[in-house]
């Protein structure tokens, strides 16, 4: 399974996972749009460039998914997927594709306040790469 949620007390937890590194990235962005809409629901008919930073890998999935959320939050920009995704262990760059929330096919499923930092990890489990981080709903 590409993503899945966890059990947090009041929170959520998302974990992702892929057989590389730069698909951890497109599977925690599915995950969060799964937190906020049935991603079935979600068309390709826009792309963006997002770009993000942080001190190891975890920092930057921890900053990835905030991108992802700001987008979400300044102009109702859902994540379908994301494409041409370079990533290194202190920056990742992606064109995401996707589209601006349609209250009429986008049900609200979940009011995501923030993505923290607690329990935020990256690492190489066996053949697979896993990213986990909780998420403040």
């Amino acid at each position: 399974m590409p993503f899945r949620f966890l059990d947090h007390d009041a929170d959520i937890g998302i974990e992702a996972t892929s057989p590389d590194y730069e698909g951890l990235f497109v599977e925690g962005a599915r995950g969060l749009t799964a937190l906020l809409t049935d991603p079935g629901t979600v068309r390709e008919t826009e792309r963006l460039r997002v770009e993000a930073r942080g001190d190891d890998r975890a920092g930057v999935f921890v900053h990835w998914l905030k991108e992802i959320l700001s987008l979400y939050d300044t102009g109702g920009f859902l994540c379908a997927g994301a494409f041409e995704v370079a990533a290194t262990e202190t920056f990742i760059s992606a064109l995401v594709a996707g589209e601006r929330r349609d209250p009429a096919r986008h049900a609200a499923r979940h009011e995501v306040k923030a993505i923290t930092w607690h329990g935020a990890a990256v690492v190489r489990d066996g053949a697979f790469w896993r990213a986990v981080v909780i998420v403040d709903v």
